[in-house]
């Protein structure tokens, strides 16, 4: 719905047209756009109305936008810290932002490959490959950041090499290529035969000891424009549980066969790449698993919801990509997975499902993950299955000082600390189910695994619901309303960031308003043109004098630019003239 072009100048304009109420104006953070910063409306108890929020262009160019809602609490910042917690903070941020030093050799790591991280605008890059000696050949260089994989000739020693790298003026550091490993425990509880949403006790049991999943699919339950990258073991391409959210490549899946349609180096990455060379080298094969672990990770997350089969997931419908960079033996390196995160940069992921990890802290795998938070992409990372503190000992990338990275513990069905799970105060951030957790797997089956790889797809899941309720809405206020809405437990208190388990119902509340709910949530507003967006005003249930507040959020899509409406509302008694008022600040 369009409004006449002839309106389109600075007004007020309330208009009562029956139970419609128009109101335009302009606001003073808006660059490209006239929009109200406030509404003010006094409606009548038991109504259902209808405000008009009129969006006007400022410009000649097109602007693509969202609208999204943020409960009053949504904004609260967290409690200010006592003088300890912020010097023990200190003490622990300083500790994971360390370089280890000297390099682990003892800790398990592809004996061919060092990743050799060059100093930014290093020119010499070249030079100091050839500095090094003859033996080594260069299989990768990643784009996030700068930095080489180097493969070193069989004979050669590694070590003197990597002591060489070390030496050159050009070098921040050099890192042997570490180990990946899952964080599922190695002996899962017994299978049942036939699966159900009855089995998936983690999104509702009678005890509560659940995430609150159907609370929070009342608000949505799917994400279908949220790219969620499984870099994991890959998944069941044709389990019928996952083929139909699985993430497609658009230019490939309408390429031709055998054909590198959108130039991004990898043929035929129609769901997603493998990188299983141990040198960030795609393989060229689909990502297909045949181990398990990731497809059971994807099927927590997203399993298609109301399609009669199997399980469901966090989110019924959203898109999976597919990035495998664990082989089906379990083995893993951390050049592939930062090949795979780099990759889930380049296509578009909003988030990365991280379940597995390692005591080694790679700081080239600090750095790509850097990389991703600075295009607003999340990294929910497993904290992993050691039974220790991770405040104490390392875990990584679940312990990296990024506000991208979300680390989570498990809880078990009794919403006790699972007997595996590691903990700490400062660098766990939350907890989610992770002992018998049933699940898809690879041949089209399901099964039981246990671990904070099962809790770490459920935040996954839940962050992609919020995203698609509030798409533009940043890592850091993600990461706000996943915390903040916890189910605080006795077992993690002193364990964890925020004490609790995760509540989906709880969380999404952060970005629901239920007296008012926006009819479009995106669109496109063409130059110089004027939109009217309907707002659905709902007073059923309330009392006259009740007073409630709520703010929306209009956001441009290919900016950061972004307005916060604050909406007030007065219920009045039944039968009064429904008012709308807003201030205009030109």
């Amino acid at each position: 719905m369009r409004w006449p072009h002839s309106l389109n100048r600075r007004m007020i304009l309330v208009a009562w047209m029956g139970t419609v109420l128009l109101v335009c104006g302009r606001s003073t953070g808006a660059q490209s756009v006239s929009i109200p910063s406030r509404l003010d409306l006094r409606l009548s108890a038991g109504s259902t109305s209808t405000v008009l929020l009129s969006v006007r262009s400022l410009t000649t160019d097109s602007v693509r936008w969202t609208l999204s809602e943020r409960s009053d609490t949504a904004f609260v910042a967290s409690p200010p810290l006592s003088d300890e917690t912020v010097a023990l903070a200190a003490d622990a941020d300083a500790r994971r932002r360390t370089v280890p030093a000297p390099i682990h050799w003892n800790r398990p790591h592809e004996p061919n490959t060092l990743i050799v991280r060059f100093r930014d605008g290093a020119r010499a890059r070249s030079t100091a490959h050839k500095v090094v000696g003859r033996g080594v050949r260069i299989s990768r260089s990643y784009r996030s950041f700068p930095a080489d994989v180097a493969r070193i000739a069989p004979g050669q020693a590694i070590r003197e090499i990597a002591e060489r790298y070390r030496n050159h003026p050009d070098v921040l550091y050099v890192s042997p290529n570490y180990r990946l490993r899952l964080s599922n425990d190695v002996t899962p509880p017994p299978e049942p035969n036939d699966p159900s949403y009855g089995l998936q006790w983690h999104l509702e049991a009678q005890n509560d000891a659940d995430i609150d999943a159907p609370e929070g699919w009342a608000v949505t339950h799917s994400a279908e424009q949220v790219t969620i990258a499984i870099v994991d073991s890959g998944i069941d391409l044709d389990h019928p549980d996952l083929e139909d959210n699985l993430w497609a490549n658009p230019l490939e899946i309408q390429g031709v066969p055998g054909v590198d349609d959108d130039g991004n180096g990898i043929v035929d990455d129609i769901h997603g790449a493998t990188w299983t060379n141990f040198d960030g080298t795609p393989t060229g094969t689909p990502p297909d698993d045949g181990h398990g672990h990731g497809t059971h990770v994807a099927g927590i997350a997203g399993a298609r919801g109301d399609n009669a089969t199997g399980t469901v997931g966090v989110c019924w419908r959203t898109r999976l990509m597919a990035l495998k960079v664990i082989k089906d033996n379990g083995d893993g390196y951390d050049t592939d997975a930062i090949a795979a995160i780099e990759y889930a940069i380049q296509m578009g992921a909003r988030l990365i499902n991280a379940s597995w990890g390692g005591a080694e802290a790679t700081p080239a795998l600090r750095d790509v993950i850097a990389a991703a938070g600075d295009r607003g992409i999340l990294l929910i990372a497993a904290a992993g299955n050691d039974r220790w503190d991770n405040d104490e000992n390392d875990h990584y990338p679940s312990n990296f000082d990024l506000d991208n990275v979300i680390a989570v513990g498990s809880t078990d069905s009794r919403d006790g600390r699972y007997f595996t799970s590691n903990w700490g105060p400062l660098t766990v951030d939350l907890a989610a189910p992770g002992a018998g957790i049933y699940s898809t797997t690879n041949n089209q089956t399901y099964r039981y695994l246990s671990g904070t790889s099962m809790a770490t797809p459920m935040v996954t899941g839940a962050a992609a619901l919020l995203m698609d309720r509030a798409p533009e809405a940043t890592v850091l206020e993600i990461r706000h309303w996943l915390l903040d809405s916890v189910d605080v437990l006795d077992g993690w208190e002193n364990f964890s960031v925020s004490e609790g388990r995760l509540n989906v119902g709880r969380a999404l509340a952060f970005v629901t308003i239920p007296w008012l709910e926006p009819a479009w949530r995106s669109g496109e507003l063409g130059g110089e043109e004027t939109a009217l967006i309907p707002l659905r005003i709902d007073t059923q249930g309330r009392v006259p004098g009740e007073r409630l507040e709520g703010r929306l959020v209009w956001a441009r899509t290919d900016s950061d630019e972004r307005v916060i409406i604050s909406v007030q509302l007065t219920v009045e008694e039944p039968g009064e003239k429904p008012f709308a008022s807003q201030w205009l600040v030109f």
